[in-house]
């Protein structure tokens, strides 16, 4: 969505404020080989003139539907985030993440809450903060109960090592 800022940069005594309402789709995206956005994201916000400048404000809801990380338990979540942004007019870039500068009197909203979605995944998916995963061994959920695989067992590859360990005891 084309989000028409004209007038909202001229002039600084007059205080502008523009609501905005819509949908779009990140169905398109994929992460890891699975497409977790299967709902339209819907937007609701609102521009808002402030000292020559424009901040924006959007509220984002969607699904997510994903992989834990660990054991690999479908997580499914209705996420509800917000975002601010201060906008500039303005034709020269800047490497200042406080401000973004437009250069005409228009932004594309869908674009811009796209990337603040995407950036705003965590890089590590849990199902809980406390998930235990999965046995290395036999591939057991942990969080239903310990495995009765023996904990003891050392990689063969290590097995020298800890003969070293026992003749020096």
């Amino acid at each position: 969505m084309l989000l028409d800022l004209k007038g909202f940069f001229s002039s600084e005594n007059e205080k502008k404020e523009k609501p905005f309402s819509f949908s779009f789709s990140m169905a398109d995206v994929e992460m890891d080989g699975i497409y977790p956005f299967v709902s339209p994201i819907a937007v609701t916000g609102k521009a808002k003139t402030e000292n020559g400048a424009v901040r924006l404000t959007a509220e984002v809801s969607y699904e997510f539907k994903a992989a834990c990380n660990r054991c690999l338990t479908e997580i499914h979540e209705l996420k509800k985030e917000l975002f601010e942004h201060l906008l500039l007019l303005s034709d020269e870039d800047s490497p200042d993440d406080t401000y973004i500068r437009v250069s005409e009197e228009a932004i594309e909203l869908s674009q811009l809450l796209r990337e603040d979605i995407i950036l705003n995944i965590p890089t590590v998916l849990l199902c809980r903060e406390d998930c235990k995963g999965l046995c290395p061994k036999c591939g057991k959920n942990l969080n239903n109960g310990p495995c009765g695989c023996r904990e003891d067992s050392v990689d063969p590859r290590l097995e020298i090592l800890k003969n070293l360990i026992n003749q020096e005891l």
